[in-house]
Parts: C-alpha cells; structure tokens; sequence
C-alpha cells in the first residue's frame, strides 16, 4: 500500500465495512449463512488492510490532513 495517500486509507475502511453491510442486506435471503459469513470477512479485509496501512502514520504521530468537500466564506 506504498503508493495510498494517508487520506484514502482513512476512506477505504469505513466504505469498504458499508459496503459489506449493503451487500449482507441484498443477499440474505440468497445465501447460506457459510456464504454470508465469508462474505463479511472479506468486506473487512481492506478495513483491516487500510488500518494496518496507516497505523506507520499514526505512531509517528504525522498528522493526517482530509478534506471531503471544499468550503467557501460567502
């Protein structure tokens, strides 16, 4: 993960658990619960990846700058 900024680490792991969530809700009825269950850990694989990523940063004490949206004095 040499080549991630800090900034998307910190979104990789919240999005990729949503989308796990998302994707737990639309298969329910269509899987078996073996199936879901492998699904859910392989929704939390990048959020762990993404933590462990990060986690050089965090002990350096660096700080991490993240601007999702941009906003303007009127």
């Amino acid at each position: 993960m040499k080549g991630m900024t800090a900034a998307t680490l910190i979104l990789i792991a919240p999005c990729s658990l949503l989308l796990g969530a998302a994707l737990q809700i639309f298969v329910a009825r269509l899987c078996s619960a073996r199936t879901k269950g492998i699904l859910a850990f392989l929704a939390c694989v990048p959020a762990i990846a993404a933590v462990i990523g990060i986690l050089p940063s965090v002990r350096s004490g660096q700080a991490i700058e993240l601007n999702l949206f941009q906003w303007t004095r009127l």
